[in-house]
């Protein structure tokens, strides 16, 4: 459930910081997916998995 609300207060605050930053872009929870899944995890080197079954990016 942690990985949850993370993952939709990380949504709320990019949309918010869009608002702010003067783009008024509401970024939908499609392009937010594909936004987390391609440039956040490079960004911040995140792996998914556990042990020898890790994915890698």
């Amino acid at each position: 459930m942690g990985v949850c609300r993370y993952v939709y207060n990380l949504f709320i605050a990019t949309n918010l910081d869009n608002y702010r930053n003067g783009t008024h872009e509401y970024m939908s929870g499609y392009n937010f997916s594909k936004w987390l899944n391609n440039n956040y995890r490079k960004a911040n080197d995140v792996n998914y998995g556990y042990g020898k079954y890790r994915l890698k990016p």
